[in-house]
Formats: C-alpha cells, sequence, structure tokens
C-alpha cells in the first residue's frame, strides 16, 4: 500500500479546498479575475495555512484515501463558495428585471470573458454587491472557511455529511434567488410597467400624438424616480444579501441538523 507524508498529505488538503473555494467565491472567482491571480493567490493561501494545522494528517495516509479525501475537499470548497454566489446572485438578478423594467437591456453587449450579454445595470449590481461582500468581510469569512477542520464538532461525523450540509444551504440560497432578486428590483419594474402602459393607453386614445417617440425617456424618467424613492429598501435589501452570503461560509461548519 502507497503511503503519503503526514505533511504532504495536508498540504494536498489544504490546496484541494483553497482551489475550490477560488475557483467559484464571489468578487475573486470572477471571470474578470485572471488565472494567474487566482493560481497566485490558491498557492499563496495553501502556504499560509498549511502550517496553521488546516487539515492537519496525524500519521502517514494511504494514497487512496488522500485522493478520495481531496475529492471531498475540492468538492466542499467549490459548494461553500456557490453558496455565497447564489447568494449575491439575487443582486445581478435584481439588475437583470430592472434594465429590462426600463428598456436599457437593448444596450447589452457581448462579455467574451463571461461569455454571455452584460449591460450597464447588470454590471453595476454585480460591482456594488460584490464590493460590499468584500466590506462585510466576505475575505475574513473565506480565510475562516479555508482554515476549518473538515471535521466540525456536533452530529456531523464524517466529510461527507459536512458536504451535505454545505449542499442543502446552497440549495436552499439557490432556489431563493430569483424570488429575492424579484422584491429588490419589484418597484423599477412596476414603475416601468405602469409608464408603458399608460402610454399605450394614451396612443390608442390619440393615435395621432405618435407618444411612442418619447416614451422611453419618459419611462427611464419613472423607473429612475422609482429607484430613488425605494433607494433605502434597495440598500436594505442589499445588506442582507451580503450578510447571507458572508455567512454562506460559515453554514456548514454548524452543528448539522
Amino acid at each position: 500500500m502507497v503511503t503519503v507524508a503526514p505533511e504532504l498529505a495536508s498540504a494536498t488538503l489544504v490546496l484541494a479546498r483553497v482551489a475550490g473555494l477560488f475557483a467559484a467565491v464571489p468578487v475573486l472567482g470572477d471571470g474578470a479575475a485572471p488565472r494567474r491571480v487566482r493560481l497566485g493567490l490558491v498557492v499563496v493561501t495553501t502556504a499560509l495555512l498549511t502550517p496553521l494545522g488546516a487539515g492537519a494528517a496525524p500519521a502517514p495516509v494511504a494514497l487512496e484515501a488522500l485522493a478520495f479525501a481531496a475529492a471531498l475537499e475540492l468538492a466542499f470548497g467549490l459548494v461553500v463558495a456557490m453558496t455565497a454566489r447564489f447568494a449575491l446572485a439575487a443582486a445581478e438578478i435584481a439588475g437583470q428585471l430592472m434594465s429590462l423594467g426600463v428598456g436599457l437591456h437593448f444596450a447589452a453587449q457581448y462579455d467574451a470573458q463571461r461569455g454571455a450579454d452584460d449591460d450597464a445595470v447588470v454590471g453595476l449590481s454585480r460591482a456594488v454587491a460584490g464590493l460590499a461582500f468584500l466590506g462585510a468581510g466576505g475575505l475574513d469569512a473565506l480565510i475562516y472557511a479555508a482554515a476549518a477542520p473538515a471535521l466540525p464538532s456536533g452530529n456531523a461525523a464524517q466529510p461527507a455529511d459536512t458536504l451535505q450540509h454545505a449542499a442543502l444551504a446552497a440549495l436552499d440560497l439557490g432556489t431563493s434567488a430569483v424570488s429575492y432578486g424579484l422584491g429588490l428590483a419589484a418597484p423599477i419594474v412596476l414603475a416601468g410597467l405602469v409608464g408603458n402602459l399608460a402610454l399605450a393607453i394614451a396612443h390608442r386614445a390619440v393615435p395621432a400624438a405618435s407618444l411612442f417617440a418619447v416614451g422611453f425617456s419618459a419611462v427611464l424618467l419613472l423607473g429612475g424616480a422609482a429607484a430613488m424613492s425605494s433607494a433605502d429598501a434597495l440598500v436594505t435589501g442589499l445588506g442582507e444579501l451580503v450578510e447571507r452570503a458572508v455567512a454562506a461560509f460559515g453554514v456548514p461548519f454548524a452543528e448539522a441538523p
């Protein structure tokens, strides 16, 4: 049976988890971050955490067991990072709905790095959510998730149980992202709908008025007014999203039900 030294096994487990985290974590895991930067962050973080005992192996480990444990750590890092990404995805969904509601989506451009269309409102929503995530301690929570032991105290006695706990948290946030984003964008979407309905009724009543010539500007102004009037609610909702994203890193380490 082939065995691996404890030091190398520990470094392998830490590297697997850190690689999974940085592959999908918000902001740092986005396609806008160069691969070399992410790779450098993975190497540096692994080098700093391994001497602290993260993923420590007390004795030589069988190669087959190490491969299985590393696969679990990689999956664990990916699931935890995706949990936070799902929480912030609601901000992008809200930006997309706002853009569609006031007619700004026609100005979307193809983003080669992301492989999808992107417009100013969606990009702004993503940037603001990402900055708020970092400002609320998202990077600290990321390092905590990378350094925490794989086996939590409590009822979760196996790594697979920890992974299942993390996956359930990701599923919960992922399924609620659309409804949460719709709630954030509702005032602007409703304002755009009301504006378009009013223009349609007015055009029906006075066909010769050519109201649609100024329709875009009118709907845009109405949507802007709705955004200003609901700014407090938007900021509060964004704060809740960020809190959920930061808290997502600690969910798998809580006591499993």
